[in-house]
């Protein structure tokens, strides 16, 4: 599923970051998540990224230190049912 994220600085759409990851976690084991996904840029201030898995995730999309602290970091829920509320959607 790809997932979508918006980053600003000050209320502007933050474009030409190269964003991280914080920290990603499963939710079940407290486990570090490797591999991590990696984000790319949409335009607009707005990145993307794929996630597939079987296990609920939790994380901290980190939008670089050209951001100021209360701009900068993300955090992010994924879970293998966002999918199937996604597709239930468009029924």
């Amino acid at each position: 599923m790809t997932y979508t994220i918006f980053y600003s600085n000050a209320g502007a759409p933050a474009t030409g970051l190269v964003l991280s990851w914080n920290s990603m976690h499963r939710v079940d084991t407290a486990v570090a998540y490797i591999p991590q996904p990696v984000i790319d840029e949409i335009g607009h201030g707005w990145y993307k990224f794929d996630w597939f898995d079987a296990f609920d995730v939790v994380g901290v999309i980190d939008g670089g230190v050209a951001l100021p602290a209360a701009d900068r970091y993300k955090p992010v829920r994924l879970s293998p049912r966002d999918s199937v509320i996604a597709s239930e959607e468009w029924l």
